[in-house]
């Protein structure tokens, strides 16, 4: 069976336009989810349980947080579970 060009296109067209439509649908969900269950301080919150675990795993070893190591992981801890409470359990 010889596949010509035309062919091939309009396959890769239709793979194409239905992968945007998916995620034009995934993206719009998620929109509508944050917009109504997150204030603003919770997606700022956001941003600081996602950067915590990086200092503490990108400083490599400094005597200042390896002194205050379990201040920084409860702290974490907290804030994670405040996070997962609102994603998972309040309505």
């Amino acid at each position: 069976m010889i596949i010509t060009a035309n062919r091939l296109d309009k396959s890769y067209y239709l793979i194409v336009t239905k992968t945007i439509t998916i995620m034009k649908k995934f993206i719009s969900y998620w929109d509508k989810k944050l917009r109504n269950d997150f204030s603003f301080w919770d997606l700022g919150m956001l941003k600081t349980y996602g950067m915590i675990p990086g200092l503490i795993l990108g400083a490599l070893f400094p005597d200042f947080i390896m002194d205050n190591l379990w201040i920084f992981l409860s702290v974490f801890l907290v804030l994670m579970f405040r996070y997962l409470y609102l994603l998972f359990i309040k309505k």
